[in-house]
């Protein structure tokens, strides 16, 4: 028997009897596919079931189809008729193992002969193999009719949409091959209506060629106006030149509507509940000059709607006198069953906790609320109007169901009568709480303010009792309502946690007969377009931070003034107040108490490193050190230089720019020392990027533009002159083509203006663009993206012109999508990756229209749960914005935000002073009862007062309770007897200002217009209303600093004396009153790091910035103070900043100041050099005061710079006169350098200026060792030959010697130290052996044997490196971003462990918080395989630190031990038992570390290399070594040659083996045997027990070193060479490869031998795995980019000064987002993920040719930081720029 999916009977004799319908006839088929499609729950792709759609029933009007379902019926019977065998699941399965294997060796007769025996043995409604065996006919003949046959019947017995899908596809192609195309179509038309896939898609449209055809047709049934959409291989023509209504019949129809949407053809006007007759014409136009080329006709079978019935809104509050009914949508129900349940006042916090309030309820829910936590007080049924297909509004008469309302909250309930539901379906639930009381909260600072109203009448309840309830049922606390209504609780009640947070405020009548309450979890009301904007409202302490600058250089000191006062601007002294400095990525990495003068100020000092992170870095002012912020304030650390020029950009005020418009731009020039920068070079450009924010703060609230579409940027260059003698020049942006968007967009215009010398200055502003006449916005009422589960969605919709304003009566068109996402799994590579496909079904479509502001408010119900989307359309202009949002989610969504009508208020004036009063007019919308606060903080003053219509005047004391300003708010109440409108309320709010003149320290600054530099800047200045304790900041700093981040300067009263926030929030009931006035009442019935070993630092930097900083100064008794600054050789202009304070007033003051000598120095030269560089040094002479005549200029270096040519000139000026000179520079030695310009006058004035400049290596500084054994009484001479080719400058041998084969000790401590950039490994690995060999680091001159004080700052700042990359838990990560290592952060602690018992001061909180992280990763003991490694570490460090709990120790040694997987994690158990005094226990874990057959981490698994990923024998074998010796137990000492073999035989050491063998190293020191040698030619110094080291001049090593050993045993000596090679490293691929390549910004390769000056570049540098297969399975490798720059080159970034970017670079392949980047002055430093899966990598940065010169260009490096054999290096090169 062949079936549809129903359960098939089995019995032969049932067979027999049923051969007549062996398969079933299409009609019945399509008869029971719509029965099964109408199944409550099923997916459906539109309200139109498939098996009513014309494009499936067509195929029952075609007679061959008729014959061919005949054919089909004989042909099953034939099959099932073949043997008289009983059907079975055995014989089934025999017959499909011989099919697979006979379709597997491509027997493919055999394979159709086990398909029938499988149909014939009870398989025949099997449809996936029916077309199984109609493809393998097809094999041999694409006509075959057998095949034909068995497609049909895999379609008639399908059991799903896909299946009939797959079937009528098969049958299209068998069709295309017989050449019947029309038939083909017609299957193809019906498997879309199944199914909608781009593969049917495509071979219909492929089948019927050049004529388009339909394709889909999809209807919107449940709507009071039935729309069926038709979609066609083209699509319909959209701008409105079309009458499509001339092209459509509808039969029958009250009329025809059509209309394009989108991609469709929608048409409407016809009913429902008929057969409706859809003709297109003949003609009908589509896009792209194409028309349907004959008439057709389809019918299509319209349902009636489905049954339903829902409540309207979610409002919740009736009132209890005059109220209406509660609202009731239906459709095609004539009758409700309803049922109305009570919750009692003591259920009503847990229902709000548990979420069960104010949603629909689910039968199981109503059962335990009827004989639970509830009672059912009537049940029964209501007649409802009841027009056919029409959603209708009508009111259950709730005060008839229920005369006396006891107190409490209602559930009410309806559903169609007669109906059952599954107690698992949610019914349309109201929630319903009947009262007389209005309540209103006002939540501040300090106090919680509840009035109470009567709904009725408005008048305030006096003797309201208000209970604050937590989330637990307990009261937080009452009070009771005054004559005016007003209750007061204190707003520490709100500040509970958990069960103790409040849930609700319960408001009872004095004579207990009436109740409400008000949900504290709902949005404050949303009063953002009543004027609220300003600074955000201060809390009771109130901290303003600011800086002398906005940027600084690493190493430098920021300058940070804290000023604390309360929220009335008065001095907060004596309070501690902690200040947190943020790393960029927001985690603390130190923090300072400070106490506050009396004034409220204190001055800190924060002191930056050279190694820190650059990035925007944050500094929080807290008054409880846990507590939250009450001030922050950011920098930015970069390597930057000054700007010497400023550019200005003039934009028209209006300007917009619009396709194939353009927008004017002046530019203007100016060096900052005063003249205009005439004659310079510029460039230009325009980058068109998204603008979420077209219109800024004023509309931030709303969404612009399509959510389902993205842009990408892209830039242009612009058209610009060279600077006039003026310094102007002017440039026109335009778009050269239209964005296809429908996103804002805005245009930044950036302008760069170059100097002689070529630096760059940068300028840039945006600029709207407009491809719209209008915009539409989307604003969300509601919060989190989400909805209720069958809720409904409200949004705020802003309909603007292309300036932002409101476009009234806009006509706009919204449609309502659910979206249908499915995802698809594909195969990329070696793994599966899926992709997201989103189906949209249209839930509703309609006009909406603006009302005078622009906007109007829609609500979207949604029924269940998923995702939706809306958008809304201006066609007029074609603007078009959405939103997508979710419903449910078994998660209730945050409540609606309500926003209040609107109440006019007018100030009389904008500014009052303390004591007067404030006349204030209230412009009403109707009559009432206003309550009219003052806000700030908290409610400081109210009145209750009654307003008429025509408005009233109320009169406000300004108090000094206002400080700065304060709101006045005016609620009117609506009383309830208006029976046309019902309560209600309106708001008013608006900012007063208090005159602060008398609190205005108003800082006046008597400096010179210009000065000359050398020498000294007198600022006198004079502080207005200044008292006894009043004090002044003064800041004198480069402009060109200052314009570099658009620095203001500080304004303290400006900060507090200016307009606030609303500081208040206001939540009231009023939002959810049920509003049942327009529905009819229903009747009831009854019921009841790598880069650093490249190159060192630079020693000596040209870039020194200009600006100082006083701190505080005192006044004397006139207010006055001068204050003095020293002025080096600087041509400029400062800004002298000045802030003042004291106990009551703050103020500022500012002045320019320019600096320049009489002729005017511009020197340009690189930051760096490289040995042979040759680079010009540009000087530009500006003769702005100096006398005319013969100038004479002369260019000086020494050190590691040397000038080549042309080092000194006389140069002819007249007064005014310009010129210019150029010196050639050579990188000389490596090291530090300076160079010295001298300027002599014609009258003999001599000036100097110097600059720092050093010439860095290009080549990797390398290590070479010769070791060599001494038997007693034996000496042997000290080769010099591992210095060979270093660079004399950098050479230097050490001569270690050593009574234990030697670990290579120097050169480790050497090489750990060229870790500047270094992650949080390589930080500690360089610091930590700091702590244990500082006598051989003093030794080997890594630090300064003749300053103490030199290893103690190497290990402080590391301390702070490392604290400054710790998570905000407590862990460390590598860079410290990203995913956590647990460990990596025990390696951490254990250095911050050893540093503060070696005395150092590590930040208690820091190191508490790490412990604690330890503390509980261990907790719980029950660990996975993967994480006892790092469990074993954490619990040595927390042994080390004392904290360790030693049972749990003990249990995990007794229960884990064997299954520890390396032997350093044994080790780390051993010496963790060892420091509570286990001995047994510590041996037995030593023993277990040192069994051969412990895996060794390099050696084991790949999962055990994923759990250390800095693991490898060596490593392991070195920790443990010093792990024995630490802990007295074993041999170490025996162990210590073989770890040395190991040592010696390896290449490339991680910093990882460096440290461990270091630590080794010095583990065993004090277990060696004493030294005895005679060293002749130098003097060696002992180190410890059993060592020594030398370190011999080179003259030594020349004049020959000899070692005699004089003891009784072995001597190992180990001569090491270490320096740089005079010879650049060749390439290198071990593993990776790598490479660097520079463009032009179009995207054009650049020759790096054919710069020009000013060119800026993209470098790309892309890498990756040669064998990816090396990387291993599950290992993360962390590869380190260094990029060290032609010195010619500088690094241009965003962040400084309008710096580019390589947004809008549309040509560059997608790029990685690296781990850590840093971006230094000579170097481009990145850290990178690689894998076996993503095994490469592709990085980009910019860089601008400043320097003309011949520059070695150095290879680009790449190392794995943790197994550094995988390593590649570019080849070294030349880069030659050329000057402009």
């Amino acid at each position: 028997m062949i079936a549809t999916g129903h359960h098939r009977a089995t019995a032969r004799a049932a067979r027999a009897q049923g051969r007549t319908r062996a398969v079933l006839g299409l009609g019945l088929l399509l008869v029971l596919a719509a029965a099964l499609a109408a199944v409550p729950g099923a997916a459906r792709a539109n309200d139109l079931p498939a098996a009513r759609s014309p494009l499936v029933t067509q195929l029952d009007d075609l007679d061959r189809l008729r014959q061919l379902s005949r054919d089909a019926r004989a042909y099953a019977r034939d099959i099932a008729d073949r043997t008289d065998a009983d059907e079975s699941w055995e014989r089934r399965d025999a017959a499909l193992d011989r099919y697979r294997d006979a379709a597997s060796d491509g027997r493919r007769g055999d394979a159709i002969m086990a398909l029938e025996d499988y149909i014939d043995a009870g398989g025949d409604d099997d449809s996936d193999r029916w077309r199984a065996l109609a493809r393998l006919h097809l094999q041999d003949d694409p006509r075959s009719r057998p095949a034909v046959l068995a497609g049909w019947t895999a379609y008639a017995v399908a059991g799903g949409d896909g299946e009939r899908a797959a079937a009528l596809t098969l049958l299209a192609a068998v069709a295309r091959a017989v050449g019947d195309g029309d038939l083909a179509i017609a299957f193809l038309q019906a498997a879309l209506a199944y199914r909608d896939d781009d593969d049917t898609r495509a071979a219909l449209r492929a089948t019927a060629g050049d004529r388009p055809v339909l394709e889909t047709l999809t209807g919107r049934i449940e709507r009071d106006v039935p729309e069926v959409c038709l979609r066609f291989s083209a699509e319909p023509v959209s701008d409105g030149s079309v009458r499509y209504g001339d092209y459509v019949a509808l039969d029958p129809a009250d009329e025809v509507v059509a209309r394009p949407d989108a991609d469709a053809l929608c048409l409407s006007g016809f009913p429902h509940g008929t057969a409706v007759d859809i003709t297109l014409r003949r003609g009908l136009p589509l896009a792209g000059g194409v028309a349907l080329p004959e008439t057709r006709t389809w019918t299509l079978d319209v349902p009636n709607r489905e049954a339903r019935v829902a409540f309207a809104g979610d409002a919740h509050v009736l009132p209890a006198r005059g109220g209406q009914g509660l609202p009731l949508e239906t459709v095609n129900v004539a009758r409700v069953a309803v049922e109305i349940y009570r919750l009692p006042a003591r259920g009503v916090a847990q229902a709000l906790r548990d979420g069960a309030a104010f949603r629909d309820l689910a039968g199981w829910s109503l059962n335990d609320l009827r004989f639970d936590s509830g009672t059912l007080v009537w049940s029964g049924e209501m007649d409802t109007p009841d027009e056919a297909n029409r959603q209708r509004r009508s009111a259950i008469p709730f005060a008839e169901a229920v005369p006396d309302p006891e107190p409490g909250l209602y559930a009410v309930t309806a559903t169609i009568a007669a109906r059952d539901l599954p107690h698992w379906q949610d019914r349309p639930t109201q929630w319903v709480l009947v009262t007389d009381i209005g309540l209103q909260a006002y939540h501040g600072a300090r106090e919680l303010v509840v009035a109470a109203r009567s709904l009725e009448t408005a008048a305030p309840r006096a003797g309201v009792e208000i209970a604050l309830i937590a989330r637990n049922n307990d009261v937080l606390g009452t009070a009771t309502t005054d004559a005016d209504g007003l209750a007061r609780l204190p707003a520490g009640l709100l500040q509970g946690n958990g069960g103790a947070s409040p849930s609700h405020l319960a408001a009872t009548a004095a004579d207990g007969g009436d109740h409400a309450i008000l949900d504290l979890g709902r949005p404050a009301l949303d009063l953002s377009d009543r004027g609220i904007g300003g600074r955000d409202a201060p809390g009771p302490l109130d901290a303003f931070l600011y800086l002398e600058r906005g940027i600084y250089r690493p190493g430098e000191t920021v300058e940070l003034m804290a000023l604390l006062r309360d929220d009335r601007a008065r001095a907060v002294t004596g309070l501690p107040l902690t200040l947190k400095v943020m790393r960029p990525d927001g985690v603390e990495v130190r923090r300072q108490v400070v106490t506050p003068d009396s004034g409220g100020g204190a001055h800190v000092r924060i002191a930056t490193a050279d190694a820190d992170r650059t990035g925007a870095w944050t500094v929080t002012a807290h008054a409880e050190p846990e507590g939250p912020a009450i001030g922050r304030v950011t920098w930015h650390l970069e390597d930057f230089a000054p700007a010497r020029m400023e550019v200005l950009l003039d934009a028209p005020d209006d300007a917009i720019l619009r396709p194939e418009t353009t927008v004017p731009l002046g530019v203007e020039a100016r060096y900052l020392y005063g003249a205009p920068a005439a004659g310079l070079a510029a460039e230009a450009e325009l980058v068109v990027q998204p603008d979420p924010q077209p219109f800024g703060e004023a509309r931030a609230g709303y969404r612009f533009g399509l959510t389902t579409e993205d842009f990408e940027p892209w830039r242009g260059d612009l058209t610009v002159a060279d600077t006039d003698d003026a310094g102007r020049s002017r440039v026109e942006a335009v778009l050269d083509h239209t964005p296809d968007t429908t996103l804002p967009l805005a245009a930044l215009v950036r302008v760069t203006v170059l100097e002689p010398g070529g630096r760059p200055t940068n300028r840039a502003v945006k600029i709207p663009v407009r491809l719209r006449d209008s915009l539409v916005g989307l604003d969300p009422l509601f919060e989190g993206g989400a909805v209720d589960e069958g809720g409904t969605a409200r949004y705020r919709v802003l309909a603007v012109d292309a300036a932002g304003a409101p476009l009234a009566d806009r006509t706009l068109r919204l449609i309502h999508y659910a979206e249908d996402w499915d995802y698809q799994w594909y195969r990329e590579g070696d793994g599966w990756r899926y992709r997201a496909v989103v189906r949209d079904r249209r839930l509703d479509a309609r006009d909406i229209v603006t009302g005078a502001d622009g906007t109007v408010e829609v609500d979207l119900p949604v029924d269940g749960w998923g995702r939706f989307r809306i958008e809304v359309a201006d066609t007029a202009t074609g603007a078009v914005s959405s939103d997508r949002f979710r419903a449910g989610w078994r998660v209730a969504a945050p409540g609606a935000q309500d926003t209040p009508d609107t109440l006019r208020l007018t100030v009389e004036r904008d500014t009052y002073g303390e004591g007067e009063t404030a006349r204030v007019a209230l412009d009403p919308p109707f009559a009432g009862e206003a309550l009219v606060t003052v806000l700030a903080e908290d409610v400081l003053w109210s009145r209750s007062v009654p307003v008429p219509a025509e408005g009233a005047v109320v009169e406000v004391p300004v108090t000094e309770a206002w400080g700065a300003g304060a709101y006045v708010a005016a609620t009117l109440f609506r009383p309830g007897t208006d029976t046309e409108r019902g309560p209600g309320r309106a708001v008013g709010v608006q900012w007063v200002a208090v005159d602060s003149a008398d609190r205005t320290l108003a800082v006046t600054l008597d400096t010179p217009e210009t000065m000359r530099p050398r020498g000294t800047l007198e600022i006198p200045l004079e502080v207005a209303n200044a008292g006894p304790d009043t004090r002044v900041t003064v800041a004198v700093v480069d402009e060109g600093i200052l314009q570099l981040t658009g620095f203001a300067t500080p304004r303290p009263d400006a900060y507090y004396l200016g307009k606030r926030g609303l500081g208040v929030d206001l939540r009231d009931a009023y939002g959810a009153l049920i509003d049942g006035r327009d529905a009819t009442t229903g009747r009831l019935r009854s019921g009841g790091d790598a880069a650093g070993r490249h190159a060192p630092g630079l020693p000596d930097k040209t870039v020194k910035p200009l600006a100082v900083f006083s701190g505080p100064v005192d006044l004397d008794d006139e207010g006055r103070a001068t204050v003095r600054v020293d002025i080096p050789a600087f041509n400029g202009r400062v800004r002298v900043m000045a802030a003042a304070y004291d106990a009551r007033g703050v103020g500022h003051g500012e002045a320019d100041v320019t600096i320049r000598d009489r002729l005017v120095t511009l020197v340009t030269l690189p930051r760096f050099l490289a040995p042979e560089d040759r680079a010009a040094l540009h000087v530009t002479l500006d003769n702005v005061d100096g006398p005319a005549g013969d100038w004479t200029v002369a260019v000086e270096a020494e050190g590691g710079v040397a000038v080549a040519s042309t080092g000194s000139a006389t140069l002819t000026l007249p007064a005014g006169g310009r010129a210019t000179h150029v010196a050639t520079l050579k990188g000389d030695r490596i090291g530090g350098g300076r160079v010295r310009l001298t300027v002599t006058a014609p009258d003999g004035a001599v000036t100097t200026q110097d600059w720092g400049l050093s010439t860095r290596p290009a080549a990797t500084r390398e290590s070479r060792a010769v070791a060599r054994r001494l038997a007693p009484g034996q000496s042997a001479p000290v080769s010099a030959d591992v210095l060979d080719d270093f660079a004399p400058e950098t050479a230097s041998l050490t001569l270690g010697l050593s009574t234990l084969p030697d670990l290579g000790l120097v050169s480790l401590v050497r090489a750990l130290d060229r870790y500047p950039y270094g992650c949080v490994e390589q930080t500690v690995s360089r610091a930590l052996p700091l702590l244990v060999v500082g006598d051989v680091a003093a030794a080997a001159g890594v630090v300064d044997r003749d300053d103490p004080a030199d290893l103690a700052r190497r290990v402080d700042d590391a301390i702070g490196r490392v604290i400054a990359m710790q998570r905000a838990d407590g862990g460390f990560s590598l860079w410290g971003r990203g995913e956590r290592q647990d460990w990596l952060s025990a390696y951490a602690t254990e250095f911050l462990v050893r540093a503060r018992d070696a005395g150092h001061r590590v930040p208690p909180f820091a190191l508490e918080r790490a412990l604690g992280f330890l503390e509980d990763s261990v907790v719980g003991l029950d660990y996975p395989d993967e994480a006892l490694a790092a469990r074993a570490y954490a619990f040595y460090v927390l042994a080390s630190a004392g904290v360790v709990d030693p049972g749990a120790l003990r249990y995990v040694h007794d229960t884990a031990l064997n299954r520890l997987p390396a032997p350093l994690a044994r080790a780390h158990l051993g010496a963790a038992l060892a420091m509570i005094g286990d001995t047994a226990r510590a041996q037995a874990a030593f023993d277990a570390a040192l069994s051969p057959d412990v895996w060794l981490s390099s050696d084991a698994p790949e999962d055990q290399r994923r759990r250390d990923p800095y693991g490898s024998p060596l490593r392991d074998a070195a920790a443990t070594v010093a792990l024995m010796a630490e802990a007295g137990l074993d041999d170490p000492l025996g162990r210590v040659a073989a770890l040395a073999d190991a040592r010696l035989g390896r290449d490339h050491l991680s910093t990882q083996e460096q440290a461990r063998l270091v630590m080794a190293a010095a583990a065993v020191q004090d277990l060696q045997g004493p030294l005895s040698v005679t060293v002749d030619g130098a003097t060696a110094t002992p180190v410890g027990t059993g060592r020594a080291l030398a370190t011999p001049t080179l003259d030594q090593v020349a004049a020959g070193i000899t070692v005699a050993n004089t003891g009784a045993g072995t001597v190992t000596m180990v001569a090491t060479g270490d320096g740089i090679p005079t010879t650049a490293p060749p390439a290198l691929e071990n593993g990776l490869s790598i490479r660097r390549a520079f463009y032009t910004l179009e995207g054009r390769r650049v020759d790096p031998q054919r710069v020009d000056q000013s060119d800026l570049m993209v470098a790309l540098v892309t890498g990756e795995a040669v064998d990816p297969a090396a990387l291993g399975d599950a290992e993360t490798h962390h590869a380190l980019v260094v990029d060290l720059l032609p010195a010619g080159l500088v690094l241009e970034t965003a962040a400084v000064g309008d710096g580019r970017s390589t947004a809008g670079l549309t040509w560059l392949p997608e790029l990685d987002v690296p781990e850590y980047v840093d971006l230094r002055d000579d170097r481009f430093v990145a850290s990178i993920p690689l894998s076996r899966q993503d095994p490469g990598f592709t990085v980009a940065y910019l860089a601008r040719a400043v320097t003309p010169g011949v520059f070695t260009l150095p290879g680009v490096f790449v190392e794995s930081m943790y197994q550094p054999t995988l390593r590649a290096r570019g080849e070294t090169g030349q880069m030659i720029i050329a000057p402009r």
